[in-house]
């Protein structure tokens, strides 16, 4: 049998895994800004967001007491509509009872004229 040898070469190049680690260290050095870019916006998304939600709250509360009010309104109305209905039967009733009076005066002078018409008449 014939011998046979076989030789393993490893051979390491130093640059190139200077080269591949300067490379990693740049790209990682980018992603450690990109993520405080991000985390930058984040927390001014966070303060934004907050903001919107006093806002919305506030308007919220706003549009509660505008609406208790306008109901408080509404029934006011209401008050001062049957007050004004009831003032106008009041009226109604004074100016009937001035009209019965004013009638009834009338009738009573009708009366005292014919009465003095005969009374003179048969004199």
């Amino acid at each position: 049998m014939t011998e046979q040898k076989s030789r393993l070469v490893v051979e390491i190049s130093s640059e190139q895994a200077k080269r591949n680690a300067e490379l990693l260290n740049q790209e990682l050095d980018k992603l450690y800004e990109k993520g405080n870019k991000s985390s930058t916006s984040s927390a001014a998304l966070g303060k934004e967001l907050k903001t919107t939600g006093e806002s919305a709250k506030s308007l919220g509360e706003s549009t509660s007491k505008t609406t208790k009010n306008l109901a408080q309104q509404e029934s006011q109305l209401n008050k001062n509509g049957s007050a004004v209905m009831q003032l106008a039967k009041y009226v109604a009733g004074y100016l009937t009872i001035s009209k019965a009076i004013s009638m009834a005066d009338s009738y009573t002078q009708t009366a005292a004229r014919i009465r003095n018409g005969l009374s003179e008449s048969q004199s």
